[in-house]
């Protein structure tokens, strides 16, 4: 964590393939991570609206980006505390890791935008 230039590079990457005019919520998530990435945040809070919109997609992690981007950092604390308890709650994991990796990664976003991360405790967080 912490290499936020190659990360950057990665979310030029990701909008030069165009997944700010995806037309599905995953393709606007990462649409809304990358912009989160470069501080665009404007950018951030309307693909994470377009996510908010689409029932296939976990309406709290929308909900937290969108709270990111506005920001709202009360909102952004119950967000990401629903989406933890979402990884609490699996059997199944990507690669079979528990780990709530998108809870770190929403994190991380927070402090990039000047919000302070929720104080969160569980067995899937360093």
């Amino acid at each position: 964590m912490g290499d936020w230039a190659g990360a950057e590079r990665d979310a030029s990457w990701t909008l030069a393939q165009g997944s700010d005019e995806a037309e599905s919520p995953i393709g606007r998530y990462a649409a809304a991570l990358a912009y989160g990435v470069l501080r665009e945040w404007d950018d951030m809070r309307i693909a994470a609206d377009f996510a908010r919109l689409a029932e296939s997609f976990p309406s709290d992690v929308a909900d937290a980006l969108a709270f990111i981007a506005s920001p709202d950092p009360v909102a952004y604390v119950e967000a990401v505390e629903s989406v933890l308890e979402s990884f609490e709650t699996r059997e199944a994991y990507l690669e079979d890791l528990p780990a709530a990796d998108t809870v770190l990664v929403l994190q991380a976003l927070a402090e990039r935008r000047g919000i302070t991360p929720a104080e969160l405790e569980s067995d899937l967080l360093p």
